[in-house]
């Protein structure tokens, strides 16, 4: 867990390439922030992945921002986030594969996705393969 409640779970204790999947937020948490690693017992983890369902019915969180070394976000991750107002996703390595099924169901319309400026027209057509609606809208950072 860290300083804001988030908990993870370590899938790698690679010495070079320590990783961790983030596992869920504070249920009461607004913000929810993830940089490119976590230390851990002393041990700097990268966050390579969100679990599937780590979000899902997350009924106060209104902005979550991904870091960097992201590049797998598991099914239903956002599902049913209801005041979900930004989602910051930072990382430029994300394919369809590493996506899950059903990860924007029941997201509000008004929801505003940021992603890196050379990654925008991929991301968008491929949220939207993934079910993000029509009129929610895909930014540059």
């Amino acid at each position: 867990m860290d300083s804001q409640g988030n908990r993870y779970k370590v899938t790698s204790s690679n010495a070079k390439n320590p990783t961790v999947t983030f596992y869920s937020a504070r249920i009461t948490a607004k913000k929810v922030t993830m940089s490119r690693y976590v230390r851990i017992d002393g041990v700097r983890y990268y966050i390579t992945a969100v679990r599937s369902r780590a979000f899902e019915g997350h009924k106060k969180v209104t902005c979550i921002r991904l870091g960097s070394k992201v590049n797998t976000i598991g099914d239903r991750a956002f599902r049913n986030c209801k005041k979900l107002e930004k989602l910051y996703i930072q990382s430029s390595k994300l394919k369809p594969e590493d996506i899950g099924e059903h990860v924007f169901d029941n997201v509000p319309r008004d929801l505003k996705i940021y992603v890196p400026a050379k990654k925008k027209d991929e991301y968008r057509t491929m949220f939207r393969e993934k079910g993000l609606g029509k009129l929610i809208s895909v930014h540059s950072i």
